[in-house]
């Protein structure tokens, strides 16, 4: 069996080669096509909906590039979000769902998937903490 996760909630890209694609089309000034239900919420953040528009301009100017790739995720997350929210009125499935998702995550531990995240699809690598930012009882665990 499979919990919310597997079937339900996950969307966006799957392969690291599909980022380098949308930066490389986003750098270019060829992305994709922003889906209009995007483009209805920026323009409600641009009219003034959520506050005043110059609040948000780094939210607007954010789509010029686009590096996290939200433009191609967009409809995928609605989908996924919509799914979640089928399942989620079904209260005896979204219960043993949630239940299944809970016991089957150590696969999934936000520090290992954070990791693998950053690695495989950014290419980032992890830097150690500063001395000055560690906290004595976690001095043990320092570098």
């Amino acid at each position: 069996e499979t919990g919310i996760n597997a079937e339900y909630g996950i969307f966006g890209f799957r392969h690291p080669h599909e980022v380098d694609v949308h930066r490389t089309a986003m750098s270019e000034h060829r992305g994709p096509k922003m889906d209009d239900r995007l483009v209805e919420v920026l323009d409600k953040i641009k009219s003034g909906t959520f506050g005043p528009a110059e609040y948000f301009a780094d939210v607007i100017s954010y789509f010029n590039h686009d590096f996290y790739a939200i433009i191609p995720d967009f409809p995928s997350y609605l989908t996924a979000q919509e799914n979640v929210d089928k399942l989620y009125v079904k209260e005896d499935e979204w219960m043993k769902k949630s239940i299944i998702s809970s016991a089957s995550c150590a696969k999934f531990s936000s520090d290992r998937s954070i990791s693998e995240y950053a690695s495989q699809i950014w290419n980032a690598t992890a830097q150690p903490l500063p001395k000055s930012l560690i906290r004595w009882g976690a001095r043990k665990h320092a570098n």
